[in-house]
């Protein structure tokens, strides 16, 4: 497996499959320092040893998936991924409780209103960062659906089968957009990891116990926040946007809940 022949189109499968432009950056690099060939699992060990960072580790499981959904025999993929090091890190079993979130509710709507439209669009359904300028993008071009006291907001794209996902966002959060001229989502996520509120990926990992807490059914709650890593057919999107639409509403009453209770604090 060479990997001067794969690099153009796994350039293109992370950008499909909506990897941060940053942490594609870092994935790209480290492949290219030290990533020429790979024939067997002796390969990418000494690729490792190389390197001598655990982000190669990443960068190479990444490759590795991708040349499976190109058809590379997948026990000898299984091979490989075996030589790859296994990392020890701490799980990050952190949630934010109820009042975290509250208290940076308070905190953000004091804030700039840019900023504080980019929260409550991170909150409303555990959007990713990297996805809110597609959805203000999508947005501004009217390529929603208004489903009364929020939007679906077709965040991906859909062709041949590939990846297609949405994001949701309550009519509040649309308000709080529309008022603001530009937002600035680089800006908007150095002042969001500077100030003490809760961090997007807790946001995102909040709305997605609670979307199970309510009983919103997990492939539902997968879906909403793009948690497939395979691509689905188009009856099958058509299905879990349907039971979305049908199901959001569970989730949006935590959210109301939580708004009230801010603006009370």
């Amino acid at each position: 497996m060479k990997y001067a022949d794969l690099r153009d189109g796994f350039v293109k499968w992370l950008k499909l499959n909506e990897y941060d432009d940053e942490y594609a950056r870092s994935i790209m690099r480290y492949l290219d320092k030290y990533v020429k060939e790979i024939k067997c699992p002796s390969d990418v060990m000494e690729i490792c040893l190389r390197a001598k960072t655990r982000n190669i580790h990443f960068a190479l499981r990444a490759l590795l998936n991708y040349a499976m959904e190109l058809g590379y025999d997948e026990e000898w993929i299984k091979r490989l991924k075996k030589a790859i090091p296994n990392i020890q890190s701490n799980i990050d079993i952190h949630r934010a409780s109820e009042d975290e979130i509250i208290r940076s509710l308070v905190i953000m709507n004091k804030k700039n209103e840019a900023y504080a439209a980019v929260y409550n669009a991170l909150l409303d359904s555990g959007l990713r960062l990297s996805e809110v300028p597609k959805m203000i993008e999508a947005i501004k071009e009217g390529k929603f659906e208004d489903c009364g006291d929020f939007i679906i907001v077709e965040l991906g794209f859909f062709r041949n089968s590939k990846l297609a996902y949405i994001g949701i966002i309550t009519k509040k959060t649309l308000e709080m957009i529309k008022k603001v001229k530009e937002i600035n989502v680089i800006n908007a996520r150095g002042y969001l990891s500077k100030i003490n509120v809760v961090k997007w990926k807790y946001l995102r990992k909040y709305a997605y116990d609670k979307m199970l807490e309510v009983e919103i059914p997990e492939s539902v709650a997968e879906f909403i926040q793009g948690r497939f890593n395979l691509s689905i057919g188009a009856k099958r999107y058509a299905m879990l946007k349907r039971q979305a639409r049908v199901h959001y509403p569970k989730y949006l009453k935590v959210v109301e809940v939580l708004r009230a209770k801010a603006r009370t604090a």
